[in-house]
């Protein structure tokens, strides 16, 4: 079975070998980097996901905080640009490093990135 998975992310709760990208704690395995969880088999390992992303309006993503504004926040998307969320649009308070969930209300011409809908992501969500 393959899953997309955060850091942190529960890979496995079984015995198994592991492999590239995971820890062990408590007897279970997780990830150490986004990408995609392989659990199928001996060994347990997570193939990380590269390049970049191309945001188009409507899509929905998973940002991480990279950078407190007056008005709002800049969040990495993995995009060549940073997403910008106003604070009128969240109601929790963002702190640099926080994992959200959102989705892309507008890219402009220029490559301005406008997100929306945004809620804590606190992964093992599903």
């Amino acid at each position: 079975m393959k899953k997309i998975v955060l850091p942190g992310e529960l890979v496995s709760i079984e015995q198994k070998r592991m492999g590239e990208h995971v820890f062990s704690q408590n007897d279970k395995i997780f990830a150490d980097v986004l990408g995609i969880a392989h659990m199928d088999g001996p060994v347990a390992y997570v193939v990380p996901l590269r390049g970049r992303y191309t945001p188009k309006t409507d899509d929905l993503i998973v940002g991480i905080v990279a950078q407190t504004l007056h008005n709002g926040w800049l969040v990495n998307i993995n995009a060549f640009y940073l997403a910008f969320v106003s604070n009128k649009e969240v109601r929790d308070n963002l702190q640099v490093g926080s994992i959200l969930s959102a989705k892309i209300m507008d890219v402009s011409e220029t490559k301005d990135v406008s997100i929306g809908f945004v809620r804590m992501f606190y992964g093992g969500e599903g």
